[in-house]
């Protein structure tokens, strides 16, 4: 079933100061849920430890929105918790079976608006207002995209097969474009339209429907060689041909392709030998 952790109280409590401190807003995240701590620092840290980005820069103002927009932040927990409200019905009526997870609604430090770990052996999807503010995602459009994006990575977690530790990477970003498409398929099943896409602005997906064949071109051309700090495919902080989140786009094809011969259901549990022998046939079909 699903749990609800909401944390707005506090964050409340921690935007009184009107500014981010990271000493306040370490006794506030270890108060919603103590692992949580070292999680969002070691998530930061990696991405600081690029070279790219630094606090000051790319994350301060990001935590700062959230702290000087308080309507926004109000309406925000808003939506999250009318979105919620018989969200396991729904997605039972749809799949027949609904994830075991706890959404937290949280503030953490710009390391997703979603993101699905396992903590204390128990799944969490965890949603970061900072991010969602920042993406204005905080519509109810774009944040139940959000919601059943997570969804469908929590439902190939704990119904297929999830993991994926390979030192090989051009397989591990292959089973990355596979994994983040399965999400984007359950998202769209969803909303009832295969050709949803949340991330669609600014003629987003037209520019990817046309240059549908150089994506799937460049991304294989990328693979063998693709590392977190260079690749250009997934993550609102990279951009391929100044376009960000394209391996999302590219994934969801794949799997559009995959679930032409295969149930759902199946398809989550395809091993990394089997998401290979589908892409080899969707380079050559499309």
């Amino acid at each position: 079933m699903l749990q609800i952790i909401d944390s707005f109280p506090e964050m409340e409590a921690l935007c009184a100061n009107q500014a981010f401190d990271m000493g306040h807003w370490e006794r506030y995240i270890k108060g919603v849920l103590p692992e949580l701590y070292q999680l969002c620092m070691d998530d930061m840290n990696r991405i600081l430890a690029t070279g790219k980005f630094t606090f000051e820069a790319d994350y301060l103002p990001v935590l700062q929105l959230v702290f000087s927009h308080s309507e926004r932040r109000k309406q925000t927990h808003e939506l999250f918790v009318q979105l919620t409200r018989g969200l396991e019905g729904k997605i039972t009526q749809l799949f027949g079976r609904c994830p075991d997870v706890n959404l937290v609604f949280y503030l953490g430090l710009c390391n997703a608006a979603g993101w699905v770990t396992t903590i204390n052996q128990r799944t969490h999807i965890l949603l970061g207002i900072e991010k969602i503010m920042e993406l204005q995602w905080d519509n109810p459009g774009d944040f139940l995209g959000l919601l059943y994006h997570e969804l469908g990575h929590a439902h190939h977690m704990q119904y297929g097969r999830f993991s994926c530790d390979m030192a090989d990477a051009r397989r591990k970003f292959l089973w990355q474009l596979f994994s983040e498409g399965v999400a984007l398929c359950y998202e769209q099943m969803l909303m009832g339209s295969a050709e949803y896409y949340h991330k669609d602005k600014n003629g987003w997906k037209a520019w990817c429907d046309e240059h549908f064949e150089q994506i799937m071109q460049d991304f294989t051309l990328d693979l063998p060689t693709m590392a977190f700090d260079t690749q250009r495919w997934f993550g609102d902080w990279v951009s391929y041909q100044g376009r960000g989140d394209v391996g999302y786009y590219l994934g969801c094809r794949f799997v559009q392709h995959i679930l032409k011969s295969l149930s759902f259901d199946q398809t989550i549990k395809l091993d990394i030998q089997g998401i290979e022998q589908f892409y080899a046939d969707f380079l050559k079909t499309g």
